[in-house]
């Protein structure tokens, strides 16, 4: 793959869609831990959309930049500049420190210490005001702080601010350029960090795929962290991270990673305890109508999406993380998300390599309803909808477990305020037969037709505009994924 001419990888989360016809659009994590925005109309070659002011321009500029860092120790020579996201551990350069010790000095009195780069930031405020007096301080801080204004692999500045290993994810809603991603709600790391996720406004040309951004090219559309249970929740579970899937025009799948109980590590650790419950993550499925709320019902409900090993040997035990999109096999049978999985917790993530797994469901099957006792009914009713034809007709996802039986009864109620009388009944046994005799995919259609009488398999037909509700019961093993209304039948 190539990227801004050249060829590169990533220094963090990558994600692409093509939501523009022929253009592809990316969210990738670029130097400094930034969010950063590309396009490509292949896939393959991408270039970076600049969100704010563009430092260098050419490929050539970046590699003079990075041998001059080089030779002040701020940079890997034989690393690109965008992969190294412009470290610079001042407290273990010795030369660094004896050069700038009275800078650093100057800040230290005013009550600045070391932690998270913080006396990096001061001593780089006095260099820009010029009160640093020793020379080979100031040429070491200049190259550094050239450095640390390159944030995406253009040579450009990131007005998204902030991706730190979250995924930004692009997101298209017929109207908007959004993008998804990271925001810290608290300190800056440690205990008093509330990670959280953030959703912007690109006002840009959207018929020409971002190809212009405007003079102000940023409007905050929403931000949530997972607070549900009061402000002490964040010592229970955060949101790692967030990428969504776009299922049909209002609807998008998305797949949030959860930290669970994070930093805590005083669980039984052995290859026959069980899997780990705290400083883990989870992956859970939620959704969004309008790309900008989502339901995180699954993540209160502790219901994850992908199953974890039952011991710390298992190989998917412990920290686990999704590819962004969820994606279907070629013949469009099968609902796949791939991961990586590891037997350790996620502060011990990086002394394990990965192991990379699949889950796969039916296709449009990774959620459903099912009644709670298979020895009783479970009955419920949709919301009142206007009938839009004289023949209203369904498409039912559903079925049932290997060697079980079920039945989904489904009824026409007139929206009455009182529960209403079936205007028509269809009972459908999922056996083998049904689905072999009408199938589309995973969906059976099933229908009625005017004329006929209650009770029977084709039923009559409703009158135009009508306020209806469709009841649904569930029998035996039954379980129903989805339905859609068709007009008409």
């Amino acid at each position: 793959m190539t990227f801004d001419s050249g060829a590169v990888g990533m220094t963090g989360t990558f994600t692409a869609v093509n939501q523009y016809g022929k253009t592809h659009l990316s969210g990738y994590e670029g130097a400094n831990s930034k969010a950063c925005l590309a396009r490509s109309t292949d896939g393959q070659t991408w270039t970076t959309i600049p969100t704010g002011q563009a430092r260098v321009g050419d490929p050539e500029h970046l590699r003079k930049q990075r041998r001059r860092s080089a030779k002040t120790g701020g940079t890997d020579p034989k690393t690109p500049l965008h992969l190294t996201r412009s470290k610079f551990n001042l407290r273990s350069n010795r030369v660094a420190v004896r050069a700038c010790a009275q800078g650093i000095h100057t800040c230290m009195r005013n009550g600045t210490g070391w932690g998270h780069g913080a006396m990096m930031v001061c001593l780089v405020n006095l260099l820009d005001a010029a009160k640093l007096e020793n020379a080979e301080c100031v040429r070491i801080l200049t190259a550094w702080a050239e450095v640390r204004k390159v944030d995406c692999t253009d040579g450009s500045r990131s007005r998204l601010g902030r991706a730190a290993d979250a995924y930004v994810q692009p997101l298209f809603d017929g109207r908007r350029q959004l993008v998804w991603y990271r925001r810290d709600f608290g300190g800056p790391g440690g205990w008093r960090e509330i990670r959280g996720v953030q959703v912007v406004e690109v006002n840009a040309s959207i018929n020409d795929g971002l190809n212009s951004l405007r003079d102000d090219p940023l409007t905050n559309v929403g931000s949530y962290y997972l607070d549900r249970m009061g402000k002490l929740e964040r010592f229970r579970r955060q949101i790692y991270t967030l990428s969504f899937t776009r299922r049909s025009k209002n609807l998008w799948l998305g797949l949030m990673t959860v930290i669970e109980w994070a930093k805590d590590m005083g669980e039984a650790v052995g290859p026959q305890s069980p899997s780990f419950k705290r400083d883990t993550t989870n992956v859970y499925l939620v959704t969004s109508r309008d790309g900008i709320h989502i339901d995180d019902e699954w993540v209160y409900a502790q219901r994850p999406l992908l199953s974890k090993g039952k011991l710390q040997s298992d190989w998917n035990s412990g920290f686990v993380l999704p590819a962004a999109q969820i994606v279907s096999d070629k013949d469009g049978a099968e609902t796949r998300v791939y991961f990586e999985a590891r037997r350790v917790r996620h502060e011990e993530r990086f002394n394990e390599a990965a192991t990379i797994g699949m889950a796969s469901w039916q296709f449009d099957r990774l959620a459903g309803l099912r009644a709670a006792d298979p020895a009783s009914d479970a009955v419920f009713t949709t919301k009142p909808f206007l009938a839009k034809g004289s023949n209203l007709g369904l498409l039912l996802n559903a079925g049932v477990p290997a060697g079980c039986s079920g039945v989904v009864r489904t009824e026409m109620v007139r929206d009455d305020g009182e529960g209403g009388a079936a205007l028509g009944v269809v009972n459908l046994p999922l056996n083998k037969r049904a689905f072999e005799r009408s199938r589309s995919g995973n969906r059976v259609r099933v229908g009625w037709r005017a004329g006929a009488l209650a009770g029977k398999q084709d039923v009559v037909s409703v009158a135009p505009n009508a306020t209806i509700r469709l009841r649904f019961t569930l029998r035996g093993s039954a379980r129903l994924y989805a339905f859609r209304v068709i007009w008409p039948a």
